[in-house]
């Protein structure tokens, strides 16, 4: 009796996700800007990142918009209200989304009148841009950056490569890997995330002061450091070609890594 009320209980939860998300549409969003100042911000609340830098002048935004509710027209009306934003202040570029409130309660999700909206960005920015990043329910990755990275996420994982200012990152529940191979001379890394394994690709010529602290998970190292003090299997401090800038990895439940090229 136990089993047939559990999968009735299933069956029950997958006819309802269904009734609730029978309408679905899609849109997509593309628009360059003129811009001159120095950092580009970019958020979103259920979806993903992707910043590119580029050797072009302009900032380019373009984002796919998905909308799911109870029925077809209930998703365009809300379509609709959706805005891709971007406000310039001082010499910071926003770029987000603009979305009328969702409506809530168990009832209105039984009968359809849920609203499920993803906004997946992906911008180009100059090289020398420094970026911010941010998402909800998603992962943040940056790519080809020369000014500094600052990245967020809730839910998602975090990756940088070919970035070469300093980089800081942190994420609730998703991976880290990052790529230092192009990394400047004198900056420096910080890194955290809670529940997720990190990995970082490092240069061999590198001078760093390593800092790496897991409390559940190990630590591996394909390049040779200078250990300081005691080397514990979730903690380690130590230098690289004599120590330079910081490396700081911090994860609470998971494994980092530090790799060649």
């Amino acid at each position: 009796m136990r089993r047939i009320v559990v999968i009735a209980q299933l069956l029950l939860s997958t006819a309802v996700t269904a009734a609730a998300f029978a309408g679905t549409v899609v849109k997509e969003f593309s628009r360059s800007y003129d811009f001159n100042g120095s950092i580009v911000k970019v958020k979103t609340t259920n979806g993903t990142v992707l910043v590119q830098g580029t050797k072009q002048s302009r900032v380019t935004v373009e984002a796919d918009i998905k909308v799911r509710s109870g029925s077809r027209a209930e998703a365009r009306r809300c379509l609709e209200n959706i805005q891709i934003v971007a406000e310039q202040v001082g010499d910071e570029l926003s770029i987000g989304v603009e979305q009328p409130s969702r409506v809530g309660g168990f009832l209105n999700f039984l009968f359809g009148s849920r609203v499920d909206v993803t906004v997946d960005f992906s911008v180009k920015v100059p090289q020398l841009m420094s970026v911010e990043a941010a998402a909800v329910n998603g992962s943040v990755s940056v790519v080809g950056v020369h000014g500094s990275v600052k990245m967020s996420s809730t839910n998602g994982s975090l990756n940088a490569e070919q970035c070469r200012g300093p980089i800081r990152g942190g994420t609730t529940n998703g991976a880290v890997r990052v790529d230092l191979s192009e990394l400047g001379v004198h900056e420096e890394v910080r890194l955290r995330t809670v529940n997720g394994s990190m990995v970082v690709v490092l240069p061999p010529d590198i001078g760093a002061d390593l800092r790496l602290t897991t409390v559940n998970g190990r630590i591996r190292t394909a390049v040779p450091v200078e250990v300081e003090g005691e080397w514990s299997s979730g903690s380690l401090r130590g230098r690289l070609h004599g120590g330079g800038p910081s490396i700081d990895l911090e994860t609470v439940n998971g494994n980092i890594s530090l790799e060649k090229p």
